[in-house]
C-alpha cells in the first residue's frame, strides 16, 4: 500500500493485558491490519495506572511483549516496540522515581493519559515535576479531553508537551465533534503523532488518517507526523 515505514506509536494489541485483546490470533489479527495500512513499526501501549484495568507490572508487560514479539515474528516482517500508555495517577512522579512504568520504547518520552471528566489541579507541578526526572511527556488522544476548551489545549503546549490524536478522531470515525476538533488542532500545527489507539473492536483506519493529512496540508507534513516525529523521538527504525 505504501513504502514509507510509518508508526503507529499508540495500539492496544499485546493480549492478555487490558482491554485491546483477549488472544493471540485477534493480536495477530491487528498486526497485520496495520501492516495492511502501511504500518511498519508499532508501540504496543498497553494500560498502566489506569483504573478498572488489571494492575499488570512493567516486568509483566516486558514478559508479555517479549513472548509475542516471538510469535509474531513467525508471521510478520514487522517492527514491534513496548511502552505503556500510562494514566494520571495521583502518585504517578512516585512510580516514576521508582522505576515502575515503561516509556516508549525505552526513549525519554512517556505516553501518558490525562484524566477523562475533571482537569488536573496543577498541571504546571505535574510537568516540572516530569521535566526534573528528565521525562519528555506525549499527551494521549488530546482531542477526547472534553473539559479542555481549544484554548487549553493550545496554551498546555508551552510546558511544553507533545500532542498525539487518534486516527479515528480524525478521520471521522468517531464522530464530527472530534473530527472538527482533530482538524483545527492539524490545521494550527498542535498535532505531533497520530495513533490508532487501536483495540480489537475497532476498525483500523491509519491509511486514511494519512492521506487525509497529505491532502489537508502536505505529503512533507504526512511524512513528519507518521515518519519523522517517531523516528526522532522514539528510536523506532
Amino acid at each position: 500500500m505504501m513504502n514509507i515505514p510509518m508508526t503507529d506509536i499508540h495500539t492496544h494489541i499485546l493480549p492478555f493485558v487490558d482491554d485491546g485483546s483477549d488472544s493471540i490470533a485477534d493480536s495477530l489479527r491487528m498486526v497485520g491490519e496495520a501492516m495492511a495500512n502501511g504500518v511498519k513499526n508499532i508501540i504496543l501501549t498497553p494500560h498502566a495506572l489506569r483504573t478498572g484495568m488489571p494492575k499488570f507490572t512493567k516486568e509483566d508487560h516486558c514478559r508479555h511483549f517479549s513472548e509475542f514479539q516471538t510469535e509474531a515474528r513467525k508471521h510478520f516482517d514487522v517492527n514491534l516496540y513496548l511502552g505503556q500508555e500510562i494514566a494520571y495517577h495521583p502518585q504517578i512522579i512516585k512510580y516514576l522515581q521508582d522505576n515502575k512504568l515503561l516509556t516508549l520504547n525505552d526513549s525519554s518520552y512517556i505516553l501518558l493519559e490525562l484524566p477523562f471528566f475533571d482537569p488536573i489541579e496543577d498541571y504546571e507541578e505535574l510537568f516540572y515535576s516530569f521535566s526534573v526526572l528528565k521525562y519528555n511527556v506525549i499527551i494521549a488522544h488530546i482531542e477526547r479531553y472534553y473539559y479542555l476548551s481549544y484554548g487549553d489545549i493550545v496554551s498546555l503546549k508551552r510546558y511544553p508537551v507533545l500532542y498525539q490524536i487518534n486516527s479515528n478522531s480524525l478521520t471521522g470515525e468517531s464522530g464530527r465533534y472530534l473530527r472538527k476538533r482533530s482538524m483545527k488542532m492539524l490545521k494550527d500545527g498542535l498535532v505531533d503523532f497520530i495513533g490508532s489507539d487501536i483495540h480489537v473492536s475497532r476498525k483500523n483506519d491509519f491509511h486514511l488518517a494519512y492521506q487525509m493529512v497529505a491532502r489537508y496540508l502536505s505529503v512533507a507534513d504526512a511524512d513528519r507526523i507518521f515518519v519523522e516525529n517517531p523516528k526522532r523521538h522514539l528510536n523506532v527504525a
